[in-house]
């Protein structure tokens, strides 16, 4: 999220607040800090205690629920990504583990210590792309 999103954010919580000196008196900043939160040239962005103080007193979770859906699309890209790393489909799988173990199969080949080795690498690389993508999911489902 940039500054000025979050600036956009600060504006719209204060202004639900009541403005700045209602907003300033139900939580530890000064009118001048709460200021700056809504400034999109000035780098400082409202603390979590002060954005919990205001949504609780205006009673809208209007700066956090923009958070939390930020990164829930965040987390379901990370799972989208994941999941397009599996580069082996299950009928590759099946079809290099039959030729690995038995050359009198649909290869008609047996393969070499070289190519098993390249099977064992790209499995290890799908599982770890599996893996990845479960947790991702976990993730996306918490967050």
């Amino acid at each position: 999220m940039n500054i000025r999103e979050h600036s956009k954010l600060a504006r719209l919580l204060i202004e639900a607040c009541g403005g700045l000196d209602e907003a300033s008196a139900h939580c530890r900043v000064r009118k001048s800090v709460l200021s700056g939160y809504q400034n999109p040239n000035d780098a400082s962005t409202m603390p979590a205690d002060v954005l919990y103080d205001l949504e609780t007193y205006c009673g809208r979770a209007i700066y956090s629920r923009a958070l939390a859906q930020r990164h829930s699309v965040q987390a379901t890209v990370s799972a989208l990504m994941a999941v397009s790393d599996l580069d082996m489909s299950a009928s590759e799988i099946s079809h290099a583990l039959v030729e690995a173990i038995d050359p009198k199969g649909p290869g008609g080949a047996a393969m070499t210590p070289r190519e098993i080795d390249e099977l064992l690498e790209r499995l290890h690389r799908h599982d770890a792309a599996r893996m990845a993508a479960i947790e991702a999911i976990r993730k996306s489902r918490e967050g």
